[in-house]
């Protein structure tokens, strides 16, 4: 009897054995199966949130900003893509962005290395940094001189020499009509329709009419196609001061008129314009992020206006970026 009874209990400790294995694999199936189903959960609704980020609009960082300028335009050159405007294409007074143009058609009228000696007829204009009549300079650096201080003689020496070469003439009046054709025939090139060009310097005419025209998007258009084709004419305007050595071997200290370049994060360029017509114009590169830069434009400010303006749509940039 006890021996059917040891038996009897192997057996039920068999079928327990079973039973409590079976248990455990069901357990571990069951584990296995929630887990499943918390992970494609999670899966989901983390899909959902993406999708939900994304369609949601996304904050507008140049909304409600303050601005003096009649027309700005904010232009994305990596993405090709304007990230804020307002009358980007309203046809109003450029004052000095006009030298942008002027450089350029000079630069290619005149050889590389041209030698560029100044005359009388090229300090009439206002604006006065010390050039001196005979002086001689090279092309480039007169560029930049004109372009950092907004140099109107300079300017008018560089149209003067690129004008002769292009009339082949020295009559200073052929020289300049014919210099001012060229500059109209680059906008017409480059695509920048609303560019007229009356003068080498944008000064006014006269007190009702400004010496050259454009769009806030046709100057943004002409400083991208210069700092990808000639950015050794904009790069230096990134300074606040500049030393020019002429090739008279005069020293000339070149101060930026734009007061507050250290305040735009990664500035690549600037170039500032006003007249009594035009009011007070601005046009900047930066670079907040390597390799993503932006082009700002305002047109139609206040003297000290335009330089806030920038500020202010700089540091809007500067926040769309890092959100974009």
């Amino acid at each position: 009897m006890p021996k059917r009874m040891e038996e009897n209990n192997q057996i039920q400790q068999k079928i327990f054995n079973k039973v409590e294995r079976k248990n455990l694999y069901i357990g571990i199936f069951m584990a296995v199966i929630l887990g499943i189903i918390v992970l494609v959960f999670l899966f989901s609704s983390a899909r959902k949130d993406d999708k939900t980020a994304a369609l949601a609009p996304k904050t507008d960082f140049f909304q409600g900003l303050s601005l003096e300028a009649r027309a700005v335009f904010v232009w994305d050159i990596k993405e090709k893509k304007a990230v804020f405007e307002k009358d980007s294409d309203k046809v109003m007074p450029l004052a000095s962005l006009a030298k942008l143009m002027t450089a350029v058609t000079a630069i290619e009228q005149l050889p590389k290395h041209a030698v560029i000696t100044v005359n009388k007829n090229s300090l009439d204009a206002e604006g006065d940094v010390g050039i001196l009549v005979g002086e001689k300079f090279n092309i480039g650096d007169l560029i930049n001189l004109s372009l950092l201080t907004s140099s109107n003689d300079a300017v008018a020496a560089v149209s003067v020499a690129a004008g002769g070469v292009a009339s082949g003439t020295n009559d200073k009046e052929i020289g300049h009509d014919e210099f001012i054709k060229l500059m109209n025939q680059k906008a017409t090139d480059l695509g920048v329709t609303s560019m007229v060009f009356y003068n080498e310097s944008g000064l006014d005419l006269n007190d009702k009419m400004g010496g050259a025209y454009g769009s806030a998007r046709d100057v943004a258009r002409l400083f991208e196609y210069t700092l990808e084709n000639y950015p050794e004419l904009v790069l230096p305007t990134k300074n606040e001061n500049i030393t020019i050595k002429s090739a008279s071997s005069i020293l000339h200290q070149a101060s930026n008129t734009n007061p507050q370049i250290g305040k735009i994060p990664g500035i690549l360029a600037s170039k500032t314009g006003f007249t009594d017509i035009a009011g007070g114009n601005l046009a900047v590169v930066l670079d907040p992020s390597i390799g993503r830069p932006f082009i700002i434009v305002v047109l139609g400010s206040s003297y000290e206006g335009r330089f806030d303006d920038v500020v202010t749509l700089s540091q809007a940039t500067l926040s769309y970026l890092k959100n974009n």
